[in-house]
């Protein structure tokens, strides 16, 4: 199904790079033009990851972290391609979106372990 999802998200945005005049579109057309580059590229991204992955035991927890890491990754592609598109792409535009991207992946990551390990019980104190 991701698969199928994927190629179809490369299909439409060829579609739209091969046969729309970004001169005279609207922000319909842009909107489509990002949000297929953003569903093929995380689409793509999460595939790799799973191919990656193939051989871990713990199935479901695999398919999240390669979920999560292709969304975080078709993130990055369409804020560097909107950010090229108005001249504003630099070394430290792409230095504050890896370094945003990071700490997002940290806090998902920081999220996850809190949630997995069982809350110790509180010491009740003693009355002597």
């Amino acid at each position: 199904l991701t698969t199928i999802a994927t190629g179809a998200a490369w299909v439409v945005w060829w579609c739209v790079v091969a046969f729309t005049n970004p001169e005279s579109i609207g922000w319909e057309g842009f909107a489509l033009f990002y949000l297929a580059l953003f569903v093929a590229v995380a689409g793509s991204a999460t595939i790799l990851g799973l191919v990656a992955r193939r051989r871990n035991t713990d199935r479901v927890a695999f398919v999240r972290i390669a979920i999560r890491q292709g969304i975080l990754v078709g993130i990055a592609v369409v804020a560097a391609v909107f950010l090229q598109a108005r001249a504003l792409f630099t070394w430290i535009t792409m230095l504050f979106l890896v370094a945003s991207l990071t700490l997002g992946e940290l806090f998902w990551i920081s999220l996850a372990t809190q949630h997995a390990r069982p809350s110790l019980p509180h010491a009740q104190p003693t009355g002597t």
